[in-house]
C-alpha cells in the first residue's frame, strides 16, 4: 500500500534589513537545488516590488537571458552585506565575491529605496502561505 504524502505547499520569502529596518521581501522564494539556483529568475518578464529570490549558495550570478534590470545583495553565512549590485543589466556577469554564501535578487531601485549599504545585517525567513482570496 502506498504511503499518503501531503500535497507540498511552498513557503514564503521574507527579508528585510535589520541595520535599517527596511523591508526587502513580502513574498519571495528560495532557490537551492542545482536547478532552480541555475535557472534563477530566468524566463520572468518582471520582478515586482516585493518579490525576491534568494539564492543558496551562490558566489557569482549573471543576467543572461534576462529582460529586465534587478539589484542583488551578497550576503555571508550570517547575513552581512559584503557585496552590491544596483540595476544590473541584461546580459552581465558578476564578479565571484568569495566571502558571499547567498544573493538576494530584488527588484531595480530596491538597494537604493532601502538604503542597504556594505556592512548591513539582511536577515530571511519563511512563512507560510496566505490564503488566496477567491
Amino acid at each position: 500500500m502506498a504511503a499518503f504524502r501531503s500535497p507540498r505547499v511552498a513557503q514564503a520569502l521574507v527579508a528585510w534589513n535589520e541595520t535599517r529596518q527596511t523591508p526587502l521581501v513580502e513574498r519571495g522564494r528560495i532557490a537551492r537545488s542545482m536547478w532552480s539556483r541555475g535557472k534563477g529568475l530566468l524566463g520572468t518578464h518582471l520582478l515586482a516590488q516585493g518579490d525576491g529570490l534568494l539564492i543558496d549558495p551562490c558566489q557569482s550570478i549573471h543576467s543572461f537571458g534576462m529582460q529586465y534590470l534587478f539589484d542583488a545583495i551578497f550576503l555571508t553565512r550570517q547575513g552581512k552585506v559584503v557585496h552590491l549590485i544596483s540595476e544590473m543589466k541584461p546580459a552581465r556577469m558578476s564578479r565571484h565575491v568569495f566571502s558571499s554564501r547567498s544573493v538576494l535578487e530584488l527588484p531595480a531601485g530596491t538597494i537604493r529605496a532601502s538604503g542597504t549599504q556594505h556592512g548591513d545585517i539582511v536577515r530571511w525567513k519563511l512563512e507560510p502561505p496566505r490564503p488566496t482570496a477567491v
